[in-house]
């Protein structure tokens, strides 16, 4: 005799990243959309959870249609809480706060796993009755795209998957678009592909942030990674733009092509005891030994970046504590208020103290003011002109979202008060309000208390001078779906309410493009406060077919839509508009673009048209470019680093681009003999600048103009 049964049973995630990222809320990393960021200019600070974003960039270059980008980007909230052995624990993220080796080009996808299965009773004569498995229900939900910038954009619904007496097929309840307002749509199949708002389609790694990837952009412009860790750029198909090698405890290398062969940055680890300290009731700490954590990022002309982490008696935290800087700068973080710096219920940071060498301290304190509503005061360093000064003071106040979102904890600002001196006995300069989606309008200081739910379809902002009830001004602005601006109203200051409407900007976007493509706009009117207009343009897209190349690199044929913009209509005045006409490669590049005409398309005569013989990259930078009026000029290029050779102008004179080893600019020789040179990081030579760029200019022959640059961080 056969009985059906179902038993549930939860499934181990196969990899660690699905581990860290499903079963815990963690704090939102990266520059997150409607965020408010401080700090710079080269680490950021999110204000709403203070924490901490550094990039430190490799190789960054133009291509054709997408440049490449590749940075070393690492966020400081290392640590959740989450259930190990049945036991809530501290636990690190994955990679400890670096991003991993593709998603710094193609971001990766990470999902949460459900099983539930079936088993099936069988009973033999004389043997008595067992189960046996017969069949299982998989449910694949919580989808989150990480972006290469590590930003996580969230995705609702879920995948079930049948077999075996539980059914069969697939249900796809997962809703393609994402619930930030970003504007990335998600296919699930095999692969899982993310595609952005203007058609651009990723097939990143699941579940971790290593593995192969490709990103293709609307054209068939493609960036590639493979398994062997190497990057393919659209300049080149045979030759890597870069290639990651080696894991810690050896260095890992990221070598390319420099204009006098290979170069490299080096990430060297160092081995260390990590004891978390946080004293969280209810959460036990994190321990463990030979942890291999970056120590310094190695760069191609000797400098380097070098890291330290918080002490824990003879341990580290695992959280950031410094950076020193290749200009010699440093700048240094300790963690205060909370629990040892931490809010134990997501992890965020409850206080921090920035201090930059040279440049002082930062001081940023954060406190839960009721349920969703946190509070942030930031405090600059006093003004060193005038003894006994204090820090300036900026009070901000932040909502939780409340949406439903097990994964990330984003904060949106509410309201900003600016003040010359201490918050408590200084000047009030500035109050700024913020309110989402419509709510409390008409009583903008509600705002501060009304729960605030992406993603969001209205955020209006309310400037006041100083504060509520004296001049205000408002302005409104409405997005679409996809995150993008639909409208901006903007009023004049009034005494005591908000001033007569000044100007409405109003844009509307082409819904008839394919491919995923929903950016590009069909018109823009501008009109006055009387709702006169006194701006219109209109664009149209893929009107004519493209011309084929060949020998291309990194290239696919398209089907259907590549959103190219062909013809711009511009309003002059009441009678007459003015036209603008473009056509294109089949990579998207310019093949030619006509002047200004009254009529569509314009004149001939007015057209310039762009060549790519000869050494353009992969057809990806126009070696030539006929312009009216029988005028030209022609450009070689640095293929490797996607970079200006010599530029021949109208007037056949040369204009001659050397670099160094980090593709910077090192010399440029003038047609006339005049040049200027460019050096990095000298030693140092005067007490104010830990480090000095060099900028000699020679103006015309034996004449010299020497600048120098210092730089502290």
């Amino acid at each position: 005799m056969l009985r059906s049964r179902i038993r549930f049973s939860w499934m181990l995630a196969v990899v660690l990243a699905v581990v860290s990222i499903s079963q815990a809320q963690q704090v939102t990393t990266g520059a997150q959309p409607f965020g408010s960021v401080g700090g710079g200019p080269f680490d950021s600070i999110n204000l709403g959870n203070l924490n901490v974003h550094l990039d430190v960039p490799v190789l960054n270059k133009p291509g054709r249609g997408m440049p490449f980008t590749y940075d070393l980007s690492y966020d400081s909230s290392v640590f959740y809480a989450t259930q190990v052995n049945g036991t809530l624990t501290w636990q690190p993220v994955y990679n400890w706060g670096w991003r991993a080796q593709t998603e710094i080009a193609s971001g990766y996808i990470s999902y949460s796993i459900f099983s539930q299965e079936c088993y099936t009773e069988v009973c033999l004569p004389h043997q008595g009755c067992i189960e046996e498995p017969s069949g299982t229900t998989v449910i694949f939900s919580n989808f989150i795209y990480h972006d290469q910038f590590g930003v996580p954009h969230p995705f609702a619904g879920s995948v079930t998957t049948l077999t075996g007496t539980c059914g069969s097929g697939i249900t796809n309840n997962l809703t393609p678009l994402s619930t930030d307002g970003s504007g990335y749509t998600i296919q699930y199949g095999n692969p899982i592909t993310i595609t952005s708002r203007s058609g651009k389609v990723s097939t990143p790694p699941v579940n971790v942030g290593t593995g192969t990837a490709t990103v293709t952009d609307a054209n068939g412009n493609q960036i590639t990674v493979n398994s062997s860790g190497q990057f393919f750029d659209t300049l080149s198909s045979s030759t890597a733009a870069l290639t990651v090698s080696g894991t810690a405890p050896n260095p890992t290398t990221f070598t390319y092509p420099g204009p006098s062969g290979n170069a490299s940055y080096s990430m060297n680890y160092g081995t260390y005891n990590v004891k978390t300290n946080f004293a969280c009731s209810g959460i036990a700490e994190y321990a463990a030994n030979g942890v291999y954590l970056v120590k310094s990022i190695g760069l191609p002309d000797g400098t380097q970046y070098s890291f330290s982490y918080e002490t824990n008696g003879s341990y580290v935290t695992g959280r950031l504590a410094s950076v020193i800087l290749p200009t010699g700068g440093s700048i240094s973080y300790s963690y205060t208020g909370g629990s040892h710096g931490i809010e134990c219920a997501d992890g965020s940071t409850s206080g921090l103290n920035r201090t930059l060498s040279p440049g002082g301290q930062w001081t940023y304190t954060r406190t839960q003011v009721s349920g969703t509503h946190w509070q942030t005061k930031v405090t600059t360093p006093p003004d060193s002109v005038n003894a006994g000064s204090v820090g300036d003071d900026t009070v901000i106040d932040f909502q939780e979202d409340s949406a439903t979102n097990p994964i990330t904890n984003n904060f949106y600002e509410t309201n900003r008060k600016v003040y010359q001196g201490s918050s408590s006995g200084g000047t009030l300069l500035t109050t700024t309000t913020t309110c989402y989606n419509g709510q409390s309008l008409n009583t903008p200081s509600n705002c501060l208390t009304t729960n605030v739910s992406s993603p969001f379809s209205e955020v209006t902002v309310f400037d006041y001078l100083p504060q509520w009830g004296d001049l205000t001004r408002e302005t409104d602005t409405k997005y679409n779906p996809y995150g993008l601006v639909t409208n901006v109203n903007e009023y004049d200051y009034g005494s005591g309410v908000v001033g007569a409407l000044l100007r409405q900007t109003i844009t509307s976007y082409n819904t008839s493009l394919g491919n995923g493509i929903v950016d590009r706009p069909a018109s823009v009117t501008v009109k006055d406060g009387n709702s006169n207009t006194i701006a219109y343009t209109s664009y149209s897209y893929d009107q004519s077919g493209v011309t084929g190349t060949s020998g291309t690199p990194q290239h696919v044929s398209i089907t259907g839509s590549r959103g190219n913009l062909t013809t711009v209509a511009s309003m002059a005045n009441s009678t007459t508009t003015l036209y603008r006409t473009y056509t294109y490669y089949d990579t998207g590049m310019l093949e030619a673009a006509s002047g200004l005409g009254t009529t569509d398309p314009p004149p001939s005569g007015g057209t310039s048209t762009y060549s790519y013989s000869g050494t353009s990259c992969g057809n990806a930078f126009p070696t030539s470019i006929s312009e009216p009026l029988n005028l030209s000029r022609s450009m070689t290029w640095y293929c490797s680093g996607g970079l200006l050779d010599v530029l021949t102008d109208e007037n056949g004179k040369t204009t001659t681009n050397s670099y160094d080893a980090m593709w910077r600019t090192s010399e440029v020789d003038y047609a006339d003999g005049g040049k200027t040179k460019t050096t990095y990081n000298l030693p140092r030579i005067l007490p104010i600048s830990p480090r000095v760029n060099w900028l000699i200019a020679r103006v015309s022959g034996s004449r010299l103009r020497t600048t120098w640059t210092g730089l502290g961080v």
